[in-house]
């Protein structure tokens, strides 16, 4: 199976690493998740369960929704997907062939003003529709979200493999 039909779905694109470094070096000295509002924390949490849970319904419609109208997706192996419309047609790509549950658990969440940077890792099974053996990966992921009308929308996201997926 080619491995870039392995996605993961999760982390930060073009622009988006330096805003990770721009943003966390604007902080005071020692703040960091504990200092950001409770409320900005409990929310991106919520966005990451919420992603999971559109990915393990294979809920194309809702897991686009938790993207921005610009987000920028950079699958490892593949060409950066410009605009909610290009991640959309590629989530449906995925789901077509394959059944898949996808598990994040994040390591670390900054928040500053309207911006949420996580950095986390994941594990995705993956059985091909067509048949044949569940394919394992676990990698880890930047995921850029930004607050869009109260919502924490992704931004940019850019994840990659711990190695080659197993069978």
């Amino acid at each position: 199976m080619p491995v870039h039909l392995a996605r993961a779905w999760r982390a930060v694109a073009g622009g988006a690493i330096g805003l990770v470094f721009a943003l966390t070096a604007c902080q005071p000295s020692g703040s960091s998740l504990a200092a950001a509002d409770a409320g900005a924390v409990d929310g991106a949490r919520a966005a990451s369960v919420a992603w999971d849970e559109a990915h393990n319904a294979a809920d194309v419609a809702r897991l686009t929704q938790l993207y921005s109208e610009s987000a920028v997706s950079m699958p490892y192996n593949r060409p950066a997907l410009e605009g909610r419309s290009a991640i959309e047609a590629d989530f449906r790509e995925f789901f077509a062939g394959f059944n898949a549950r996808h598990k994040t658990t994040i390591v670390s969440l900054d928040i500053v003003g309207d911006w949420a940077i996580e950095r986390g890792k994941y594990e995705l099974s993956m059985t091909p529709k067509a048949g044949g053996q569940a394919v394992a990966e676990r990698g880890k992921h930047i995921v850029v979200r930004k607050k869009v009308d109260g919502a924490w929308k992704i931004q940019s996201e850019i994840w990659n493999t711990d190695g080659a997926p197993s069978q």
